[in-house]
């Protein structure tokens, strides 16, 4: 009886101490599905978005402006990018930067993967500058401005909106339209005139640019970038 509740005893202890170190017969196994993307890129000016935006390294499905997966870029860097887990639906690999609802703001790069039936995708995006100002100039200022504002034979209220001329032709730099009113200060957006013409609070409507950025990010982050210090 002894040597009964002995061995009990003896196979009890060794039971616990299994359960302790995780013995029983259980491992965890860590698995990954989808697709790897490796970008390499010398990316900067990652540290000029403010609180809200996120430069990122995402992948998007067709005609989708929500990055399905997203992997944040905390910091300017040189090296690679290591994204895992893309699904087979996602059709395009972006460095881009987007909003806390994970929308996109504004794109860095892009590669089309709709046909790529690699399992790991290894791409070299080359220098990307991400800054903000830089990101507002490439996606607003070249693409809808600059037609008007010193592309032609003059710029449009003598306001050059090009990108060799726009920062200093903006910040701290008085309308000739609207004199006394300045069209960028820094930190205040309240009295910043490039605001007022692009969300409608002009009251000369000869003035309103509401028609020619319509849309509400691109608003938004002009705004952004004003209260933010408006830096270039």
């Amino acid at each position: 009886m002894k040597a009964h509740s002995l061995i009990i005893a003896c196979f009890s202890a060794l039971l616990l101490s299994s359960c302790d170190e995780g013995d029983i017969n259980e491992k965890i196994v860590l698995s990954t599905t989808g697709k790897t993307a490796k970008i390499t890129t010398n990316i900067f000016g990652v540290e000029s978005w403010p609180s809200g935006y996120n430069v990122v390294i995402a992948g998007f499905t067709a005609n989708n402006t929500y990055a399905n997966i997203s992997k944040n870029i905390p910091a300017s860097m040189n090296g690679e990018i290591v994204l895992s887990g893309i699904s087979d639906n996602v059709t395009s690999l972006e460095i881009c930067v987007i909003n806390r609802l994970r929308e996109r703001i504004v794109t860095l790069y892009q590669y089309d993967c709709s046909k790529d039936n690699t399992d790991t995708i290894v791409k070299n995006a080359g220098t990307i500058n991400a800054g903000m100002f830089p990101s507002i100039q490439n996606n607003i200022f070249t693409t809808t401005c600059a037609r008007c504002h010193g592309l032609g034979k003059s710029a449009a209220a003598n306001l050059n909106l090009t990108s060799d001329s726009s920062y200093i032709s903006l910040v701290q730099h008085e309308s000739t339209k609207s004199p006394g009113k300045t069209r960028v200060v820094p930190n205040n957006v309240e009295d910043s005139y490039l605001y007022d013409v692009i969300s409608g609070n002009d009251t000369i409507l000869s003035f309103n640019h509401t028609n020619m950025i319509a849309n509400y990010n691109d608003i938004r982050l002009i705004e952004k970038w004003i209260s933010n210090g408006a830096e270039e």
